[in-house]
């Protein structure tokens, strides 16, 4: 998402919280009737990459707020799980494990932060600020503060309600996705526990 009002980037990684930041911001919620009731948000740019941002608006690249919000693969695997399968039905009924085998790389914050020329640490190095999905509300009140957003109510969009992430996996999952997902794991200082 680019604000051109507010002067700000936000990658949005699905199933962190992006879309309650978007309504916050002033995106209105879509007219996908499989998602609208959730409050979800559907626009061109919605999920583009960091290097997106970086090609399409160069100028603002340099000059914008630049930030995003990350939560723990293991427990965004979760939410994206029931997401795809319950709620959008994308998907059949997958076990969680081959949900976790069938997502694309690019689904990894490693690919979706990456910029070109740069390493993946060079390219958050990029980002004004990463907001945290365990910390949400103080993650949006800091964004709000920072560029200028009025935060009356915060809105919870597209709950998925999984509850404790760690019931749904076993040791054949819990490895899969340290292997699958161990550069995202590191960046950001995430492991199963927490």
């Amino acid at each position: 998402m680019i604000s051109f009002e507010h002067k700000f980037i936000f990658v949005h990684v699905g199933r962190t919280g992006g879309s309650s930041f978007e309504r916050i911001a002033g995106t209105p919620i879509t007219d996908d009737a499989r998602t609208k009731r959730f409050g979800n948000t559907d626009f061109d740019e919605k999920h583009k990459n960091f290097e997106y941002y970086k090609q399409h608006y160069p100028d603002e690249f340099t000059t914008f707020f630049k930030c995003t919000i990350v939560r723990n693969p293991y427990d965004r695997l979760v939410s994206a799980w029931k997401w795809q399968t319950a709620v959008v039905k994308n998907y059949k009924l997958l076990t969680l494990k081959d949900f976790i085998e069938a997502r694309p790389d690019a689904s990894k914050y490693s690919e979706k932060f990456k910029l070109e020329g740069l390493s993946v640490s060079e390219s958050i190095k990029q980002f004004n600020y990463i907001g945290r999905f365990e910390d949400l509300i103080n993650t949006y009140y800091l964004l709000g503060e920072k560029l200028n957003i009025q935060m009356d109510a915060i809105p919870h969009t597209n709950r998925t309600g999984i509850g404790e992430y760690q019931k749904y996996y076993n040791e054949d999952t819990i490895d899969l996705v340290k292997k699958k997902y161990s550069i995202d794991l590191e960046l950001f200082g995430y492991n199963f526990a927490c």
